[in-house]
């Protein structure tokens, strides 16, 4: 319940990133401005979220904190090898929550 304003926050982000630059530019479609916003928007997503989730980390459970450091690489892999924010997102997360939650650590 501790995580809700961050993954609320994460979202607003997300849906802001995504979404503003289509209303603040629909007139111009084809501008480069939206073009190169549309093509950095998911490494900003991927920095956002990289940043809350290492600033609210505590590191008192060793194994714990190798294991969200493990996550963390494995979404910057997943982003470098498939492109895909949902993937690269949905999988370290899912991974660390069922670790940290039924793992036992």
């Amino acid at each position: 319940m501790e995580y809700l304003p961050y993954i609320l926050a994460g979202c607003v982000a997300t849906l802001l990133c995504r979404f503003l630059p289509y209303f603040l530019f629909k007139k111009r479609s084809n501008g480069e401005v939206l073009k190169y916003l549309e093509r950095r928007s998911t490494l900003v997503i991927m920095i956002i979220l990289t940043i809350y989730a290492i600033a609210s980390m505590k590191f008192d459970n060793i194994w714990l904190g190798a294991c969200a450091v493990a996550c963390l690489f494995l979404a910057i892999t997943l982003q470098i090898w498939r492109k895909n924010s949902l993937i690269s997102i949905a999988v370290p997360t899912i991974l660390y929550i069922y670790i940290a939650n039924f793992s036992g650590l």
